[in-house]
């Protein structure tokens, strides 16, 4: 069911973009030359917004680097699309701790090389921060469902892992390239760099394996297929409107080593970017993710997953719509030729949880790009 979702999402961007390219040539040759303005091709508006996966490729023999920075902040629990008090976390799901608050940072380390005019491989690597806090079942409460005294159980208020992420590997092919049009598809590889094995302090004591939101990768080799199609169009001599459709997908083909894996997920993009003047552009973007649930189980997790919803399996991946506004800034001058800094700020607007999960509040990205 979901592999045909993705499928046609591949077949509407394919025909948007053949559309746009056919019925577009004719307006672009009225206002470009047959060899445009370098300006015209490299203004802040042409280059997607920063969460953007990939709406452009590097030149031949070219290279792209860039450094990211996303902090993504959730806050209280819900299940489904309603909101979850701590009190009907532990009443109603009979759970000793209620996640508070959980704040996942990442550093982001991207390079790209141009093989060729269309092929163009990229790597991307990155550093993970997790931290969560949680409140645990109040004394009286614990008594009242379990009998036991206060002070029984250890309930830990803090967590928080560090450390090298999942490494992704992507090549990319321009299906169609010109100034004011593009259409890319990908094709790549998570390689499991990022631990999944991390101990910690929990309720049911010190060294013991921490739950599944505070592992630092998948433990899995997943396949990355994504397809993307960009166009801008000249409003004035001097705005122009960029936009952009992009699907992607991070399919799980089997477990890891331990017994499981994350549920396969999709998302679609769309965008918009308005450049405002030669150095600056502001962009709009809405996104919708689908993911599953996760498959199997951790057997060093899943005896803390009658106390802990976030070491449930079952308690993992929904629907989510998420809207996000962005900067893009361009300096073509001086030291900071061809350097562009980026900045993008997004709040859900829909969640549809399976089980009992925090609920995001916010997703900050910024970073920046050189290319030469």
């Amino acid at each position: 069911m979901k592999s045909s979702i993705i499928i046609k999402c591949f077949r509407v961007i394919i025909i948007y973009s053949v559309f746009f390219t056919t019925n577009g040539n004719a307006a672009v040759k009225d206002s470009v030359q047959t060899n445009p303005k370098y300006e015209e091709c490299t203004h802040p508006g042409k280059y997607e917004p920063i969460g953007v996966f990939a709406s452009c490729c590097t030149g031949k023999t070219d290279w792209t680097f860039s450094y990211s920075y996303m902090n993504m902040y959730c806050k209280g629990n819900q299940m489904g699309t309603d909101k979850a008090s701590d009190q009907m976390v532990f009443q109603q799901y009979g759970y000793m701790m209620a996640p508070n608050t959980m704040n996942m940072q990442m550093h982001m380390l991207m390079v790209m090389y141009g093989i060729s005019s269309r092929f163009s491989a990229m790597a991307m690597a990155g550093y993970n921060i997790n931290t969560m806090t949680m409140n645990g079942i109040p004394d009286n409460m614990m008594h009242a469902m379990t009998g036991m005294p206060s002070g029984t159980m250890y309930m830990p208020a803090a967590t928080k892992t560090s450390g090298i992420g999942d490494t992704k590997v992507y090549l990319l092919y321009k299906l169609f390239q010109e100034c004011h049009y593009n259409v890319i598809v990908g094709g790549g590889i998570n390689i499991p760099t990022g631990s999944t094995t991390l101990n910690g302090s929990n309720m049911l004591g010190d060294n013991q394996r921490l739950a599944y939101p505070m592992q630092l990768g998948t433990g899995t080799w997943n396949i990355l297929p994504s397809i993307t199609y960009f166009g801008q169009r000249n409003i004035t001599d001097k705005n122009i409107l960029s936009y952009g459709i992009e699907t992607k997908a991070d399919i799980k083909p089997a477990n890891n080593s331990l017994g499981y894996s994350y549920g396969n997920q999709y998302n679609l993009s769309a965008w918009v970017s308005y450049k405002l003047y030669n150095w600056i552009s502001c962009s709009a973007r809405i996104e919708g993710i689908s993911q599953d649930k996760i498959s199997g189980f951790d057997p060093a997790v899943y005896p803390l997953m009658y106390n802990d919803p976030s070491a449930n399996p079952e308690n993992f991946g929904g629907k989510w719509l998420n809207t996000y506004l962005g900067l893009n800034f361009y300096i073509n001058k001086t030291a900071f030729k061809d350097l562009r800094f980026l900045v993008e700020y997004g709040m859900p607007v829909y969640q549809n949880l399976n089980g009992t999960q925090m609920t995001i509040n916010s997703t900050l990205q910024a970073g920046c790009k050189y290319s030469f």
